[in-house]
Protein backbone atom coordinates (compact mmCIF):
# COMPACT_ATOMS: atom_id res chain seq x y z
CA UNK A 1 0.00 0.00 0.00
CA UNK A 2 1.30 3.24 -1.01
CA UNK A 3 0.84 5.88 1.82
CA UNK A 4 2.10 9.02 -0.61
CA UNK A 5 1.10 9.70 -4.02
CA UNK A 6 -1.44 8.02 -6.56
CA UNK A 7 -1.06 3.92 -6.89
CA UNK A 8 -0.88 3.30 -10.87
CA UNK A 9 -3.44 0.51 -10.35
CA UNK A 10 -5.82 3.24 -9.17
CA UNK A 11 -5.37 5.77 -11.92
CA UNK A 12 -5.98 2.86 -14.31
CA UNK A 13 -9.43 1.77 -12.50
CA UNK A 14 -10.71 5.74 -12.57
CA UNK A 15 -9.49 5.96 -16.40
CA UNK A 16 -11.72 2.74 -17.06
CA UNK A 17 -14.32 3.93 -15.19
CA UNK A 18 -14.51 7.29 -17.30
CA UNK A 19 -13.85 5.57 -20.56
CA UNK A 20 -17.09 3.30 -19.82
CA UNK A 21 -19.14 6.45 -19.27
CA UNK A 22 -17.92 7.72 -22.68
CA UNK A 23 -18.22 5.04 -24.33
CA UNK A 24 -21.58 4.32 -23.34
CA UNK A 25 -22.72 7.67 -24.44
CA UNK A 26 -23.61 9.00 -20.63
CA UNK A 27 -21.57 12.54 -21.06
CA UNK A 28 -19.56 13.32 -24.01
CA UNK A 29 -16.37 14.07 -22.02
CA UNK A 30 -15.14 14.25 -18.87
CA UNK A 31 -12.08 16.08 -16.83
CA UNK A 32 -10.47 14.28 -13.41
CA UNK A 33 -7.62 15.50 -11.09
CA UNK A 34 -6.96 14.13 -8.06
CA UNK A 35 -3.90 14.56 -5.37
CA UNK A 36 -2.42 12.84 -2.94
CA UNK A 37 0.62 14.92 -1.17
CA UNK A 38 2.54 16.38 -3.93
CA UNK A 39 1.30 14.27 -6.96
CA UNK A 40 -1.43 15.52 -8.62
CA UNK A 41 -3.05 13.76 -11.74
CA UNK A 42 -5.42 15.44 -14.62
CA UNK A 43 -7.10 13.08 -17.35
CA UNK A 44 -9.17 14.12 -19.92
CA UNK A 45 -11.15 12.35 -21.57
CA UNK A 46 -14.04 12.44 -24.63
CA UNK A 47 -15.35 15.42 -26.33
CA UNK A 48 -15.82 18.83 -25.68
CA UNK A 49 -19.66 18.68 -26.98
CA UNK A 50 -22.09 15.81 -27.49
CA UNK A 51 -22.41 16.72 -31.19
CA UNK A 52 -18.83 17.66 -31.64
CA UNK A 53 -15.48 16.07 -32.38
CA UNK A 54 -13.46 18.97 -30.67
CA UNK A 55 -11.33 16.60 -27.71
CA UNK A 56 -12.08 17.84 -24.18
CA UNK A 57 -9.10 19.72 -22.77
CA UNK A 58 -8.11 19.65 -19.21
CA UNK A 59 -8.66 23.15 -19.02
CA UNK A 60 -11.88 23.24 -20.60
CA UNK A 61 -14.70 25.26 -18.26
CA UNK A 62 -17.53 24.52 -19.92
CA UNK A 63 -19.98 23.21 -17.98
CA UNK A 64 -23.42 21.00 -17.81
CA UNK A 65 -27.00 22.09 -16.20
Amino acid sequence: MRTRGLPEAGLRQLHDAMAGHVSAGSVAGMVLTISRGDDVHVEAIGTAAADGSEPIRPDDHRGGS
